[in-house]
C-alpha cells in the first residue's frame, strides 16, 4: 500500500499563469512535489510536470485526435474518484489572462461531491513588474 495515501484526499487546484516555473508560488510548488496525482492540459509547460514527485501518477486531460473532445464531466470523475480514494491531487490550471475561464465548473463540482479542495493563485509574469517605460528609467537611475 502506499505510504503516502491520507485517510482523506484532496484537490489542489494550482494556477499556472506563466510557462515559467521560477513563477509558481512555493506552496504551488510544494503540494505539486508532494501529490499523488497529477491532472493536467496541454497548455501546462514540461518544465512544470517536471517538478513533481516522480512516483506520482500523471494524467493529461487533454482531448487527443483530430474530433476527440474531453468533457469537463471526465476531469472532474477523475478528480472525484482519485480524491475519495485517499489521494492528494494535483490540478494544474493554465490561466490565461486573455480567457475568462477559471474552471470554475470544475469547483463546483469538486464542491457538490463534497471534496476537499484549494484554489491556489498563479503569478503571471506581468505581475510586481514595473511597466517597461518606468523599468527604462529605474535602469538609467541605477545606472548613475
Amino acid at each position: 500500500q502506499n505510504a503516502k495515501v491520507a485517510k482523506a484526499g484532496s484537490v489542489y487546484f494550482i494556477d499556472v499563469a506563466s510557462d515559467d516555473p521560477d513563477l509558481l508560488t512555493l506552496r504551488a510548488a510544494s503540494l505539486l512535489a508532494t501529490a499523488d496525482v497529477v491532472v493536467y492540459d496541454q497548455a501546462i509547460p514540461s518544465s512544470i510536470l517536471e517538478m513533481r514527485d516522480p512516483t506520482a501518477a500523471v494524467v493529461s486531460v487533454t482531448p487527443s485526435g483530430p474530433s476527440a473532445q474531453r468533457s469537463g464531466h471526465e476531469t472532474c470523475a477523475c478528480l472525484i474518484k482519485s480524491a475519495k480514494s485517499g489521494f492528494r491531487v494535483a490540478r494544474l490550471r493554465a490561466i490565461n489572462s486573455n480567457s475568462c475561464s477559471t474552471g470554475d465548473e470544475e469547483i463546483a463540482e469538486i464542491h457538490t461531491a463534497m471534496v476537499p479542495f484549494e484554489v491556489v493563485p498563479g503569478i503571471s509574469r506581468g505581475c510586481g513588474r514595473l511597466p517597461s517605460w518606468q523599468q527604462a528609467a529605474a535602469e538609467s537611475l541605477a545606472t548613475h
